[in-house]
């Protein structure tokens, strides 16, 4: 029976085979035949999850050759109290951000908070061990610099600890150096440094600055 013996709407659906279709299943051409086969849209159905195993030590990639962002995530307007993204590992790195460009406004990886409104933190990060929660290295340049804008009245830099262990440790391990350890500058009328003991009356005296082997210079100005 060909084609012109076949009229149209003459065949109905119970007229069809399954053909060892499985649910979900549409027809498609293989290049020689029809056969069932699974409904492929083309988009990522979520929830989406997947194991990789292979060879290539990379499960997924995109590249984009033009100025466009490869890939963004964003949250809904309701207010949530789950990452809009997170990263697990069991590895030795969570999440590394590499940057090769070398213009002096290249910014690597930027965190930041748009609502001028903001009273809490941009960056939080937490250790459960004893290893360290921050480690900032540079071959050449500052290992880190924080700095506040004009209008800032709070601190630049707060440092607090519960425990019993330093606040802060400032070491130069270079006996041949000549640059200062630590150098503070300031261009307001206020001090320069304050150290201040803050213990009550019912706790042993502080020293609030203690000094060894030191030799003390001052220049005029």
């Amino acid at each position: 029976m060909g084609e012109a013996e076949i009229k149209d709407e003459s065949i109905s659906i119970v007229d069809l085979s399954d053909m060892g279709a499985a649910a979900g299943q549409i027809l498609k051409y293989s290049g020689t035949k029809w056969i069932p086969a699974k409904d492929e849209t083309g988009g990522l159905v979520l929830p989406f999850a997947s194991n990789y195993g292979g060879a290539n030590p990379v499960a997924f990639s995109i590249n984009s050759i033009n100025n466009t962002t490869p890939i963004e995530v964003s949250q809904g307007a309701l207010v949530s109290t789950v990452p809009a993204f997170r990263a697990t590992s069991l590895g030795e790195k969570g999440i590394e951000v590499e940057g090769s460009s070398n213009t002096p406004t290249n910014v690597t990886a930027r965190i930041f908070n748009k609502n001028q409104q903001n009273i809490g933190t941009i960056l939080q990060l937490e250790n459960e061990g004893e290893g360290l929660a921050l480690n900032a290295r540079s071959s050449l340049g500052s290992a880190a610099k924080i700095e506040g804008n004009v209008n800032k009245l709070g601190s630049v830099l707060e440092v607090s600890n519960l425990g019993i262990g330093k606040v802060i440790q400032v070491t130069n391990g270079n006996p041949a150096t000549v640059e200062n350890t630590m150098e503070i500058r300031s261009a307001t009328n206020s001090s320069i440094l304050k150290l201040e003991s803050t213990r009550n009356a019912n706790q042993s005296a502080a020293t609030a600055l203690e000094l060894k082997k030191w030799i003390f210079k001052s220049r005029p100005i």
